[in-house]
């Protein structure tokens, strides 16, 4: 993988879902994920799930992946917490340049508070 990009697992949580419904809410982020430029987004097929995973057919019902331009990584983030409603939140495990990053955010709000935690990541 190019140094410019790391791989990213979004991970979506709702109480408030049913399976069918939290993995459609997963497919609508996965879409406007894939739409930003300098992002590659699909969903996790249980191939590929590890053990224990949720899935519904043949994807796992909260989480997909996404290899992203380094740089667009808070635009990616910016969008799909402007896309969260009610309780819903997202985690975030990004990779890449020997460094990896863990977070949890549930609004915009979210996005803005760890911005120096996401640029220390991008900057190194």
């Amino acid at each position: 993988m190019p140094e410019n990009q790391v791989r990213v697992t979004i991970t979506l949580s709702d109480p408030e879902l049913k399976e069918e419904e939290l993995l459609k809410a997963v497919k609508n982020l996965q879409s406007e994920a894939d739409n930003i430029q300098g992002v590659e987004a699909d969903l996790i097929s249980i191939a590929e799930a590890p053990p224990g995973s949720k899935s519904l057919g043949t994807f796992l019902i909260d989480t997909f992946k996404a290899v992203v331009n380094i740089k667009k990584l808070p635009n990616l983030l910016k969008t799909l917490s402007h896309r969260l409603i009610g309780g819903q939140k997202i985690k975030i495990k990004a990779e890449g340049n020997n460094r990896k990053l863990d977070i949890e955010v549930g609004s915009p709000e979210d996005v803005a508070k760890i911005m120096p935690e996401i640029d220390k990541f991008i900057n190194g």
